[in-house]
């Protein structure tokens, strides 16, 4: 009997045990307000901030098209380098002020970067920083 005894009151603790084991394997922390918004600012290679990695070629999509970062230019992924010639504007020129009058719509693709490759219109234009 008093062997029982042990083995149930032995048996009672182990549940207790793993009770409280199961309990705290299920309130794991939360991350921190800091981590979340770290995260949200990600860029989406993962790094925070600066330049992307060396080995990515980061994309972003405007409207309808899709840029990929290649050479410090954000290059329209309709660009076709072996079979278009890209008329070349000085950022910030008065013909690349003169394109925008003339194309607002193009402002949203230029604000990419300061170098850009779009195709508009059939034309390709590459914005070019000097």
């Amino acid at each position: 009997e008093e062997f029982s005894s042990v083995s149930g009151s032995g048996a009672v603790n182990a549940a207790a045990d793993i009770s409280a084991l199961r309990s705290s394997q299920g309130s794991l922390p939360l991350p921190s307000t800091q981590a979340m918004e770290e995260a949200e600012m990600a860029d989406f290679d993962g790094s925070v901030g600066g330049s992307p990695a060396p080995d990515t070629n980061p994309l972003t999509t405007i409207n309808d098209k899709t840029f990929v970062f290649i050479n410090e230019t954000w290059t329209d992924t309709t660009f076709d380098p072996d079979n278009m010639t890209s008329e070349k504007i000085v950022f910030l020129s008065d013909e690349y002020f003169d394109l925008l009058i003339e194309n607002p719509e193009l402002g949203e693709y230029l604000a990419v970067g300061e170098q850009v490759i779009v195709v508009f219109d059939g034309v390709a234009y590459e914005i070019v920083s000097e």
